[in-house]
């Protein structure tokens, strides 16, 4: 059985918890007593490909279904996108072996590419001089959740605030139309 700590989102207390008993992607916090949901996640450290390149393909997938995120990276033509293609082949088999998840509602939750060591090399240049140069590594982690539903990440409900100006914005239109109404039929002589 795989015993795994993590952080309860509601408390911040340290969670002890075991997957293969539970079964279940959620965990209950004892004091709380709150459901954290539980991220299933893969990481590829000292990658030697630059992050600038990696983020580049990362920022395609973030936020997209598992299933069309391999199918994108699949036919991308950058070498980045096969090494974050095995990064997230990962995280979907840890999703399904370890939490014991449904593949088909799985959603990319978050994907960070972080900077790694540089290994430092020189080149030549003219008389005599030397230029640096830093070949970049890079650490990839992919955090998958199992969403209700679809699968797709629900966009952020709209603030209160832009409702009520909205709100304002169709009363003040719906006066300005009474206002028309009442003059054109002033100068008949009668009021609507």
């Amino acid at each position: 059985m795989a015993k795994e700590k993590i952080i309860c989102s509601n408390c911040g207390r340290k969670v002890l918890y075991e997957a293969k008993r539970l079964g279940s992607p959620e965990v209950s916090c004892g004091i709380c007593k709150k459901i954290t949901p539980v991220a299933a996640r893969a990481v590829a450290k000292f990658v030697r490909t630059a992050p600038r390149k990696l983020r580049l393909v990362a920022d395609l997938v973030r936020g997209k279904k598992v299933k069309d995120a391999l199918a994108l990276l699949k036919f991308t033509p950058k070498q980045a996108a096969r090494v974050l293609l095995k990064v997230v082949e990962s995280a979907k088999a840890n999703a399904e072996n370890t939490y014991q998840m449904d593949s088909e509602r799985l959603v990319i939750s978050g994907i960070y590419v972080d900077g790694g060591p540089s290994l430092k090399r020189f080149m030549p240049r003219a008389m005599g001089r030397a230029a640096g140069i830093k070949k970049r590594s890079s650490h990839i982690t992919v955090k998958l959740e199992q969403k209700a539903g679809s699968g797709a990440i629900q966009p952020k409900e709209e603030r209160s605030s832009d409702r009520k100006k909205r709100a304002l914005a169709s009363k003040k239109g719906a006066k300005k139309a009474d206002v028309k109404k009442t003059k054109i039929g002033a100068a008949d002589g009668t009021k609507s």
